[in-house]
Order: C-alpha cells, then structure tokens, then sequence
C-alpha cells in the first residue's frame, strides 16, 4: 500500500471511509444518502472530522467547510436526542409505572441520564439492553413498552436526520 503508515489505513478502515463516501455523494449529487452519510461522519473524532483522513491509496479525504459544520450542528443536534430519549424514556402511558416498576424506573432513568452511552451522538445505535432491561422485575406491560421504544426513537431520530444535518429547505 505504498509504504502508508499503518495507523492511516486503520483510521480510514475504522470510519474515516465515511468522509471519502459523502465526498462521493455530493460529486455524484446522491442526495437520497447524504444524511446517512453525514449521520455516519458525525459519529468519528473531532480530529478526524477536522483533519480528514489518507485513503488506502495515498490520497488526502476531508470533508468540505460547508459539510463539517452540517457535520458539528448534526452532532449537537443528535447528541440532544439522546439526552431527550433518556429524559422522557418513562414518560409514556403504554407502561404500567406502578409499585415496583416505578421504583425501578426511577433507578433507570437516573442510571441512563448518567451513563455516557445514552449521551451521544449515536441515538440510533441504542437498544433495548441499553436500557438495561434484562434481570430487572418489571411486569410483562413495562417490558413490552421498553423493548419496543428503542425502536420508536430511532424511527423519529431517522426521520428527523435531514433537519439535523441543515439539509431541509
């Protein structure tokens, strides 16, 4: 790989391909991807963002000033959603929050309003074991709802993605 510094490649095998993908999107006007794209690129360093990274082939890959700002703002934007999720993950009707499971509730929210992985620009990739649900004693009502929100927060986090990343009009 004509003598690349090792820790190159593995930057750019590690999701720095991420930025030479939305530079391919934008020349090739892929729209339809462009917030996957940018949804992908904010979830690598600062320094990666800022800097770019070396292909595989020796060639230098940054994101443009335009997409490295739609990249922070989307960040920020995402990392709110988490916070958020994590604030009202016991706000919804559909679960019982009754004698034991609204002590144990309570415990989570705390658990989760601390925990770093629920503050994080990465809302879309938290499941039902984020939420630590496994070996707690919720009833069967509680359960159902905490397993099926993981899913319903990403399907408004995906559909919120253009707005994050300033590409709505």
């Amino acid at each position: 790989m004509r003598g690349l510094p090792q820790p190159a490649i593995e930057e750019f095998n590690t999701g720095g391909k991420y930025i030479a993908i939305l530079n391919l999107a934008r020349e090739h006007n892929l729209t339809d991807i462009l917030p996957w794209c940018l949804y992908a690129c904010a979830q690598l360093s600062w320094e990666t963002l800022v800097q770019g990274v070396i292909t595989p082939r020796g060639q230098k890959e940054k994101l443009s000033e335009d997409d490295l700002v739609r990249c922070l703002k989307g960040r920020e934007e995402l990392i709110c959603d988490s916070i958020h999720s994590a604030n009202t993950f016991n706000d919804e009707e559909t679960a019982c929050f009754g004698g034991d499971c609204a002590n144990i509730l309570d415990q989570m929210v705390d658990i989760c309003i601390s925990a770093k992985e629920f503050i994080n620009p990465d809302p879309l990739g938290i499941t039902a074991d984020g939420y630590q649900l496994k070996n707690k004693h919720l009833c069967r009502k509680c359960v159902e709802h905490f397993t099926k929100l993981p899913e319903i927060d990403r399907k408004v986090t995906f559909e919120k993605l253009p707005k994050y990343f300033g590409l709505t009009h």
